[in-house]
């Protein structure tokens, strides 16, 4: 397996979680470092910014950021399979009704805001970015 090229931090895949809400049983590290999750993941980024490597400071802070939400949008998708629809316990029954398409939007945008923030950001197709950049 490669080696990551921008999330290059232990514990990457806590800040994946956090952002969809789940925890490490319900999205197990193995599931994020497969290969069609993170090296993807990240060749999508490195492509929108081919200096990617260059970046430091706050730039580099958005880079990561950008990062973490498109790793949670490779594996959004099976997130209605990987959590119950309903859990039950004695004394208690839990209805689970989370919109992962609007999630999905959510995070789509917050990556295009990061990727906006990083100065000289031209997204590739299928990334909206609107508004001055400043």
């Amino acid at each position: 397996m490669a080696a990551n090229r921008i999330l290059t931090d232990e514990g990457w895949e806590g800040r994946v979680r956090d952002k969809l809400g789940v925890t490490e049983k319900e999205l197990p590290n193995a599931a994020l470092n497969q290969p069609d999750v993170i090296t993807v993941a990240e060749a999508k980024i490195c492509r929108a910014l081919p200096n990617y490597a260059e970046l430091a400071g706050d730039d580099r802070t958005f880079l990561e950021a950008a990062t973490v939400c498109m790793v949670a949008l490779q594996v959004i998708d099976s997130m209605p399979t990987r959590l119950p629809a309903r859990m039950q316990g004695p004394g208690m029954e839990v209805e689970v009704d989370i919109d992962w398409q609007e999630r999905r939007r959510q995070l789509e945008t917050e990556r295009n805001d990061y990727l906006e923030m990083i100065q000289n950001v031209t997204p590739p197709p299928g990334f909206r970015c609107i508004g001055p950049k400043g």
